[in-house]
């Protein structure tokens, strides 16, 4: 019971100073204070997670933490990422891009798959109807050939059709989004369109 009230004292505290604290020496001293570099809350997110989830400067604070020692690969109890996260819940969608680069450029490994329900960050984006972040993804190496824990997701070179479903059942109007990550994987992942053959069922969560 005491290890979950400190728990969820550090939490409140990592919130709140994400929200109060806009300078940055000002927010190294109460990281540094408040929150041991091996911190998880109860769902087992790092502190790197909760910045991308809960931060009004994502990609400044991450920057800063990361350059203090602290992890940003770790995954939480599902095996979540901070790159799954900044994929799926980042709400400060210009600093979506840069996140990824720089987690990317410090270990976190671009196709590892979420325990939960086996998804890579790249399988996120295209559920997500995502095109912009889905190629980003693919230019820096995302494998297209993934399945999820249930094998309902197949990016496989006969199945950009998948994609484009899994952007329809996420409601968007996805023609010309369709044409550019096609041309995304073409140029970035020598996607040889002219060999697409057969098709993919899927059975995705609304």
């Amino acid at each position: 019971m005491k290890e979950d009230s400190t728990n969820d004292a550090i939490y409140n505290q990592i919130l709140e100073t994400l929200k109060n604290e806009t300078e940055d020496a000002s927010f190294r001293a109460s990281i540094k204070q408040r929150v041991p570099t091996s911190y998880q809350d109860v769902a087992g997110k790092s502190l790197s997670s909760l910045i991308i989830l809960h931060s009004p400067q994502p990609l400044k604070h991450t920057r800063t933490v990361l350059q203090m020692g602290y992890s940003v690969s770790t995954p939480d109890k599902n095996g979540w990422t901070p790159l799954h996260h900044t994929v799926h819940g980042c709400q400060v969608k210009m600093d979506r891009a840069g996140l990824i680069l720089l987690l990317l450029a410090n270990g976190v490994k671009i196709d590892v798959k979420t325990t939960d329900e086996g998804l890579s960050s790249f399988m996120i984006a295209c559920i997500m109807g995502d095109v912009q972040l889905a190629e980003l993804l693919l230019a820096r190496g995302a494998s297209i050939h993934n399945t999820d824990k249930e094998s309902k997701l197949s990016y496989s070179s006969g199945s950009i059709f998948s994609i484009f479903f899994s952007f329809r059942r996420a409601g968007r109007n996805t023609w010309i989004e369709m044409l550019a990550l096609i041309a995304c994987l073409e140029c970035s992942m020598q996607f040889n369109v002219k060999h697409l053959s057969g098709h993919c069922l899927l059975s995705l969560k609304a």
